[in-house]
């Protein structure tokens, strides 16, 4: 086959041989999920095996499922209904071109949430089992841990999927997991542990499989126990024989990598509570806050529901956690002494029980913050109903102003109109106006109008005669003998017939706004209140209703 590995040309400072991986992990499991595991897998059919994948088969009743490439044939090899599965998984994922992987897993899945998977190395590229570079041993890890994330992901059901994807914020694929090497021999062999911690080469390349080298330990009969922030190397000709010793305390390991995941999630919920508190003070400047606030109050009581729940499952995996058998030679005591198992059980606990005082110090939170939001939208509401009253009243008073300024308007038309009709009256006085006039003389005596009057006048100054206005002689002899007299009653009728009009207008206005459709009184009046109107009531009068179909 063929390598993607670009430094083709490694430095070996270390090279181990007969190696055993095991990598743990802790998952949020139960007696129901193991049972659903169980069934799911196949473990009551006849034939325990298939192929497996996550994704969910839309189209059931058809006869072809189309799905990307990449399937887990799993093999049930034992089970317990409410306690275990054990199975063997063989992974079928795509490769580049010319790189030929062979994997086969065993998965070991508890009530408890404990998940452990282990494989032997056989052969990496050109190096047999014999020698394998811790370099290459690194590479092959990665690719390792990213394989056992995908296969539990298809085996794992829905609700479980989205409590890891909530825990890891979307990137399940890539969570941390404890491992474990076991190595039968160790190349070069050294007399104590202390000189691989040389802060050279050689700590280098044991520090990239198990991270940041905690301490060394010289067990007896030539076995050395290296402990890391992320992993374990035991090297020792008898090294496969104390799994029973290491897999628990990968465990309790794992369980304390869920507790730092947990609590890095319930940082994440705090910022976003301090968040939404920030936003809820500012909503007056910014009125968009308030959707904001609401996101990241239901985003957290999201998170903090799921969190309560794995925090539950961890309490109960941690006082329920396996631990390792009792020794019986001076290896397996040494290495149980160093390992503290009880110590690290006891600290899981107490982290756990710290990670619910923090769950119900956000629950609080969240409490206090719904209140608050609450609060603020009664009082924005309020501030509202107050604008909308203050608008409403400037409206009012708006349109108050105008119909003052339209009523202001119309008694100066009024006014000019009585004005223009006193000068238009004193024109046709003048004779400047429309009529023809003629002035009055002494000798003349004519007939005026049409019901032969005979006006005469023995001594008539400044008066006229009209053939085609005669209405104006009769107006002209009073407005000659009382001109102002004729003006003042003129201003006087304008005036009194201008204040008329503006009273009675009010009054019309004003009964207008009151009144109501007269169906609507009449029901009102006779057969019940205004929330009853349009409606067929059982209430209703038929005494009352049989006089109303008669008089109408």
């Amino acid at each position: 086959g063929m390598t993607n590995i670009r430094d083709g040309d490694l430095m070996e400072a270390v090279v181990l041989g007969d190696v055993r991986l095991i990598l743990a992990e802790w998952v949020p499991f139960g007696e129901n999920s193991i049972s659903a595991m169980s069934i799911n897998l196949g473990a009551l059919d006849r034939c325990r095996s298939g192929m497996f994948t996550a994704m969910v088969d839309k189209e059931p009743s058809a006869t072809i499922l189309n799905v990307p490439p990449g399937l887990t044939h799993v093999r049930v090899l034992d089970y317990d209904l409410l306690h275990h599965v054990n199975v063997e998984a063989e992974i079928n994922y795509p490769e580049d071109d010319g790189i030929v992987q062979v994997e086969f897993f065993g998965i070991h899945v508890s009530t408890r949430g404990n998940v452990v998977f282990g494989l032997a190395v056989d052969s990496i590229m050109t190096r047999d089992k014999d020698a394998v570079s811790i370099d290459l041993l690194t590479r092959m890890a990665v690719d390792v841990v990213q394989d056992s994330s995908t296969i539990l992901e298809d085996l794992m059901s829905q609700h479980q999927r989205e409590l890891i994807d909530a825990l890891h914020q979307g990137h399940a694929n890539k969570r941390r997991k404890f491992a474990v090497y076991l190595a039968a021999n160790i190349d070069p062999f050294f007399a104590t542990s202390s000189q691989y911690l040389d802060r050279g080469d050689h700590e280098n390349e044991i520090a990239q499989i198990i991270g940041q080298m905690r301490f060394a330990k010289d067990l007896s009969g030539n076995h050395f126990l290296f402990m890391g922030t992320i992993g374990v190397l035991l090297v020792g000709a008898r090294a496969h024989q104390y799994d029973a010793f290491l897999v628990p305390y990968a465990n309790l390991q794992a369980m304390m990598v869920s507790a730092d995941t947990v609590f890095a999630r319930f940082n994440h919920i705090f910022e976003m509570l301090d968040a939404a508190m920030d936003l809820v003070q500012h909503t007056d400047t910014t009125p968009f806050n308030v959707e904001q606030v609401q996101y990241l109050m239901s985003r957290s009581a999201q998170e903090i529901n799921l969190l309560a729940l794995v925090i539950s499952h961890l309490m109960e995996a941690a006082d329920r956690a396996l631990m390792p058998p009792e020794p019986h030679d001076d290896v397996g005591i040494a290495l149980f002494a160093a390992l503290r198992c009880r110590q690290w059980q006891a600290s899981v606990v107490a982290r756990a029980v710290s990670l619910r005082a923090l769950m119900d110090d956000a629950e609080r939170k969240v409490g206090y913050l719904k209140r608050f939001a609450t609060m603020v939208n009664k009082h924005g509401l309020y501030k509202q109903v107050v604008m909308t009253g203050v608008n409403t009243a400037r409206m009012v008073l708006n349109v108050r102003s105008k119909f003052d300024s339209a009523i202001q308007y119309w008694k100066l038309q009024t006014l000019l109109a009585a004005l223009f009709m006193v000068k238009l009256f004193d024109g046709y006085r003048w004779g400047s106006n429309y009529c023809t006039v003629l002035p009055l003389e002494r000798e003349v005596v004519r007939v005026i109008n049409r019901n032969d009057i005979v006006f005469s006048y023995a001594d008539p100054p400044n008066r006229v005669f009209s053939d085609n206005c005669p209405w104006i002689n009769p107006i002209q002899n009073m407005v000659g003998d009382m001109p102002f007299v004729f003006l003042g009653a003129t201003v006087a009728l304008a005036l009194i017939l201008t204040i008329f009009w503006d009273k009675m207008s009010y009054l019309i206005w004003k009964r207008s706004r009151k009144m109501f459709n007269s169906h609507i009184n009449h029901w009102l009046g006779r057969f019940g209140d205004e929330n009853m109107h349009g409606r067929i009531s059982h209430r209703v009068d038929l005494d009352k209703l049989q006089v109303f179909i008669d008089e109408a």
